[in-house]
């Protein structure tokens, strides 16, 4: 299927069958203009918590593809489910073990803490065509910022964890990915840049109303604010995280809100009959790959 645009119409595609939000029906149409290398193709998905709440359930009962799936609870070897703590140093070992292809179709990545490191490990060695990684919505669209990277640190249901988009989008940029897609405030899609030549994007700001949205999660606790630290100024300062962690020092304040009104009187803004979003589709302004 060709289609110079078709980047741009992934928003016209959004639907859910099993995924978190609205990634069954972007990654069906994603995978309808790529040519799959492995045979069956396969995935990767990091934060497994159930076959109806996971971005590679269709993947595998709709289109027959293999792959790996890792939790830190949970475990089913009938699914290739496995329980492991991700963390930056391990996640490559474990997909060796796991015998995970250095290039497969597709990364899911939704761990709830250091997801910006283990993002970056994967792409150090591994090549996926499509990755995914969620993106702290609360996080405003200006802001390079991530937790950073201690292997201790756990989600406690508050508005503390992961990396802002733009903090995502310099490691995809890094290594040769382009930011193409977002569902609704939670994974952020990229592409791997060799496989989307003379196609428009969308350019980055497009998605601005996906990120510094108010809270509507717990207030985090006093003293959670040590974990945050501001990206670009760990790379620009010889990866000094003290400078980062003070760079990032005014930024727990700025999450304390009011609850989002999109999510006042249903914790799902889309419809469960049809698997659409509520509201109209976006229009995404375009930028040339």
């Amino acid at each position: 299927m060709k289609n110079k645009q078709w980047v741009l119409n992934i928003v016209k595609h959004e639907k859910r069958m099993y995924s978190q939000s609205t990634e069954d029906g972007a990654l069906d149409y994603i995978f309808k203009h790529l040519r799959t290398k492995n045979r069956p193709p396969f995935y990767a998905e990091l934060g497994f918590q159930h076959e109806n709440n996971a971005n590679t359930t269709y993947l595998r009962k709709h289109l027959n593809w293999n792959g790996v799936l890792f939790d830190c609870d949970r475990e089913c070897p009938q699914i290739n489910l496995y329980k492991h703590h991700i963390t930056s140093d391990n996640i490559c070992k474990l997909f060796a073990i796991h015998n995970v292809p250095k290039e497969p179709e597709y990364v899911s990545i939704d761990l709830d803490s250091c997801d910006l490191w283990v993002f970056e490990a994967i792409l150090e060695e591994y090549r996926p065509m499509v990755i995914s990684c969620e993106y702290n919505c609360f996080f405003s669209i200006d802001r390079a910022i991530t937790i950073v990277n201690d292997k201790t640190f756990r989600w406690e249901g508050d508005n503390v964890y992961g990396a802002s988009l733009k903090a995502l989008n310099i490691v995809a940029n890094k290594f040769g990915y382009s930011l193409i897609y977002i569902a609704w405030y939670n994974d952020a899609c990229f592409i791997r840049n060799d496989l989307i030549k003379s196609q428009d994007i969308p350019i980055f700001n497009s998605f601005s109303d996906r990120c510094g949205i108010p809270n509507f999660l717990g207030y985090s606790k006093n003293g959670r604010e040590k974990y945050f630290m501001d990206y670009e100024e760990y790379l620009n300062n010889g990866n000094d995280v003290e400078k980062a962690q003070e760079k990032a020092s005014d930024f727990h304040e700025k999450l304390k809100s009011g609850p989002h009104k999109l999510f006042l009187g249903h914790a799902n803004p889309f419809n469960k009959t049809t698997g659409e979003w509520m509201d109209a589709p976006r229009k995404l302004k375009a930028g040339r790959k």
